[in-house]
């Protein structure tokens, strides 16, 4: 019970800090560039594109993936923390590991669908030729991996089933996503500049 409080801390703790990272780079980085230059200058007034021209700058695909991978890492750790006999009375670790390695595979096989969707709809497979059907495979592999560790969650949960617990586990899985998405995206992007 002492280890899990510790693991828990760490994870608040831990999340707390990459979210304030992820959202004073930005701050700092404008604040050094408005230093060295003076002012800056908007041509256009309000306009859509500019504002987003600066916050790609700014907001790299790496500080995202900072953001959601901190906030879900702040939103486990609080949640365990505040429910810690609920989650301990209810959750064992292997579910907890196979809910997590769903949510990967769910968002590994989302990653290659957006992949595949892009390239068809931009008729990009000409400028892509690998990627169309590294993603193909991808999203198969994905999708049999997901279905295979559900078969396996379902057998584990059979031994020990509890509804709290399962609800737990959907939750952990929908926490996780959008970190996992990120993460996928991130891999496949290095994939395609390596090949």
């Amino acid at each position: 019970m002492k280890k899990y409080k510790i693991y828990s801390s760490i994870a608040l703790i831990s999340g707390l800090l990459l979210v304030l990272a992820s959202v004073l780079v930005p701050i700092i980085i404008l604040s050094s560039y408005t230093a060295q230059n003076g002012s800056i200058g908007i041509i256009g007034g309000a306009d859509g594109p500019t504002a987003i021209y600066i916050t790609s700058h700014l907001l790299g695909g790496r500080l995202i993936l900072t953001l959601i991978l901190g906030l879900t890492l702040f939103l486990c750790g609080g949640f365990c923390l505040i429910f810690k006999r609920t989650v301990t009375n209810n959750c064992r670790l292997k579910t907890t590991a196979l809910s997590l390695i769903i949510s990967f595979f769910g968002a590994s096989g989302l990653a290659c669908f957006f992949i595949w969707y892009s390239i068809v709809v931009f008729h990009e497979m000409s400028m892509s030729p690998i990627s169309y059907p590294l993603s193909i495979i991808g999203g198969i592999f994905s999708l049999v991996a997901f279905i295979i560790t559900i078969i396996l969650y379902i057998k584990a949960r059979k031994e020990n089933f509890k509804i709290k617990g399962i609800v737990i586990d959907i939750m952990t899985s929908i926490i996780t996503l959008p970190a996992f998405f990120l993460v996928c995206t991130e891999i496949c992007n290095l994939l395609q500049q390596i090949i």
